[in-house]
């Protein structure tokens, strides 16, 4: 188990702040429709996968993790609606649906055999139990429903492409928390992360390219697939950093 410093927390804490306050300074001066919105939307998507692999796999009681999770979507929506100009409701409905899908595919992944061979104490953290998934499960269902009659959903065929992304949004997060227990150098975790993020970005734009993600979403994949794929690389760095630094996975590492 790794020593973790408070100062470097804290640390840690002060540079995503900063990193976060020159990617909203840029997406207010260059607008929701720019390149701006990648490294915006990956920083949050990033951190909000920080907060849910901390509230499944360190935190002690329910309502810490429900509190910080809540917490995590209300700020997101908030600066998705001030900086991006997005829908209040359709920030939120985005949000508590991806942090829900977070947390109910750690939560699976925590069950599976290969997660409890990696780590010291597989029974360590706040459980969920099968009936709390479900409620969790309901959740994303009844949110996803009150997205559908929004401009977002209803107005477009975006809604392929929307759920698509989440998907890999998810992949990302999983990976990420693997690779942090399954490889003991660091080089290849960061490689490991790095490679699926890159393939990820290159799968969605090439998807969104051949017209299955809706018609609206068909661009020459030349256009897309740098940031689409520097999208999910920064993804996977910021759960790099944070799983690296931070006390979230209090685990071993097994053997390269």
């Amino acid at each position: 188990m790794k020593s973790h410093s408070k100062i470097l927390l804290w640390l840690l804490v002060a540079a995503t702040a900063a990193v976060d306050a020159v990617a909203i300074a840029w997406l207010v001066q260059a607008g929701p429709m720019s390149r701006a919105a990648y490294l915006f939307d990956a920083l949050v998507i990033g951190q909000l996968g920080v907060v849910c692999i901390w509230a499944v796999f360190a935190a002690r009681r329910m309502w810490s993790s429900l509190l910080a999770i809540a917490v995590a979507v209300l700020v997101s929506t908030a600066l998705d609606v001030w900086a991006a100009w997005m829908n209040a409701q359709e920030s939120f409905g985005i949000y508590a649906a991806l942090a829900a899908a977070f947390v109910t595919a750690l939560w699976m992944l925590k069950q599976t055999p290969l997660w409890q061979r990696s780590v010291y104490s597989a029974r360590s953290g706040w459980q969920f139990s099968v009936g709390q998934v479900l409620v969790v499960m309901t959740i994303v269902a009844l949110l996803l429903a009150s997205l559908r009659n929004t401009e977002l959903i209803a107005g477009s065929g975006d809604w392929k492409f929307l759920a698509a992304l989440s998907i890999c949004d998810v992949l990302m997060v999983l990976v990420a928390v693997l690779s942090a227990v399954r490889f003991r150098a660091w080089p290849v975790r960061l490689a490991v992360d790095c490679a699926v993020a890159v393939a990820l970005g290159v799968s969605l734009t090439a998807a969104a390219a051949a017209g299955w993600l809706g018609e609206s979403m068909v661009i020459p994949i030349y256009q897309e697939i740098v940031p689409n794929t520097a999208y999910m690389i920064v993804i996977s760095l910021v759960l790099f950093v944070w799983l690296e630094l931070a006390p979230i996975l209090p685990l071993r590492r097994t053997e390269t």
